[in-house]
């Protein structure tokens, strides 16, 4: 498995990567939009359960691509 940058933005081929990961795995990852960070969002991933459309970790936008790649691996 890659390893990711320790950073919140990620370059296009490793967020699809982390895409296709968590289709995989019966999940959705989420992007930020989101640039200058606020109370409640980070400006990270989020992995949402596609039949709930709940968060499963990441609610505040906080995880990293090592974050998403640890949680579904």
């Amino acid at each position: 498995m890659p390893s990711f940058p320790d950073t919140h933005v990620l370059n296009p081929s490793d967020d699809a990567h982390l895409r296709r990961l968590a289709r995989r795995n019966g999940y959705m990852v989420r992007k930020s939009r989101w640039r200058l960070g606020s109370i409640d969002n980070f400006g990270g991933y989020m992995l949402v359960d596609p039949d709930t459309n709940g968060a499963v970790a990441g609610t505040r936008f906080d995880l990293t691509g090592d974050d998403v790649a640890a949680y579904l691996a």
